[in-house]
Order: C-alpha cells, then sequence, then structure tokens
C-alpha cells in the first residue's frame, strides 16, 4: 500500500474531533501563510480521496475491514434491488408477487424506494405513468406539490392509484431537482 507523506497523516489526523479532543483547524496546523480557507478544504478532501483509495485497495487489515463495512453499500437495499431488477426485466408485478412470496404493495413500496433513490434516468416512469394518467394528474393536481392529497385524484379503492400517485409526485419532484441543476 502506498504511503502518504507522514506530515500530512498527522495533520490529516490532528483534524479529528475526539473524546475531549477538540481537532485543530486550519491555522494551527501549520500551513503555508499563502494559502486559503479553501484551500485547506481541498486539501482535506484530497487527503480523504488518498485514504479512501488506499483502504479499497490494501490488505485486510482492521482497519480495511472497518472501511468495507461502510465504502461498499448498494444504493438500494437487496428486496428493492430484487423488485426494480424484475421490472427492469419486464417482468409482471403478479408474477413477481408469486415468484418472491410478497405482497404487491411490497413490490410497490419497493418501486417507489428505487424510484427515490436512483437516478431520474434509471427508473422506468412510463411503464406507470401513462398519458391517461399523467393527464387526470395534471388536470386535478394543482398548487404546490406540498398541497396536494390522494383524495385529489382518486376515482376508486384500488390501491395501484395511490402507487402511481406517489410515483408522480417523485418523478416531478426530480425533474424540478434535474431543472435546477
Amino acid at each position: 500500500m502506498q504511503r502518504r507523506p507522514q506530515e500530512d497523516a498527522d495533520r490529516l489526523v490532528a483534524t479529528w474531533v475526539g473524546h475531549e479532543t477538540p481537532g485543530l483547524n486550519f491555522e494551527q496546523l501549520g500551513f503555508p501563510a499563502t494559502w486559503t480557507e479553501d484551500d485547506f478544504y481541498f486539501w482535506q478532501i484530497d487527503q480523504y480521496a488518498i485514504w479512501s483509495e488506499e483502504l479499497q485497495r490494501g490488505a485486510n487489515t482492521p482497519l480495511k475491514l472497518l472501511w468495507d463495512l461502510v465504502a461498499h453499500r448498494p444504493l438500494l437495499p437487496n428486496s428493492v434491488q430484487a423488485s426494480y431488477n424484475g421490472v427492469i426485466a419486464g417482468r409482471p408485478m403478479d408474477e413477481m408477487v408469486q415468484s418472491r412470496r410478497l405482497k404487491i404493495g411490497t413490490i410497490r413500496e419497493h418501486l417507489l424506494t428505487a424510484a427515490i433513490w436512483l437516478p431520474m434516468n434509471d427508473f422506468p416512469y412510463k411503464n406507470y405513468l401513462t398519458p391517461d394518467v399523467v393527464a387526470h394528474f395534471e388536470q386535478n393536481l394543482t398548487g404546490p406539490i406540498n398541497d396536494w392529497e390522494f383524495s385529489m385524484v382518486r376515482t376508486s379503492d384500488d390501491p395501484l392509484e395511490f402507487f402511481l400517485f406517489r410515483l408522480y409526485e417523485i418523478y416531478l419532484t426530480k425533474q424540478e431537482e434535474a431543472a435546477r441543476g
């Protein structure tokens, strides 16, 4: 494993806060007088990036094992990922309910979770938000999204309607976030 200069390692560790240890700040670490707070911030990011890379490539030391517990988490929990994979593979929800022995409501919750966590382009919104569904929502949902209530668009007791309502809210929220950049 590549070693960082001892001075960099000492300075980085000196910034850490611990029990009865406040951690040193920029001025206390003796960086060049020409450095600004931004230089210090980017130096810290650089040090953590280098350290992260070293830990990923390192041997199975106790620190590496600890790192692996937090560094390699999947974006989606396994069960949510399985439901999402089924949808991407074109499997109908009813088939997933049977094969995975889950309730359809659970599969729908998994898909809503995937829609929240995944980048907008990675979720198949068009599979569910058909032009008719979107037209119904656009006609009946007005004002700020935070003021919307499911009762504004509900037409039956079918739980699929709530799934579509929440998915539409997620979709519009992601669109707004993308527009803001």
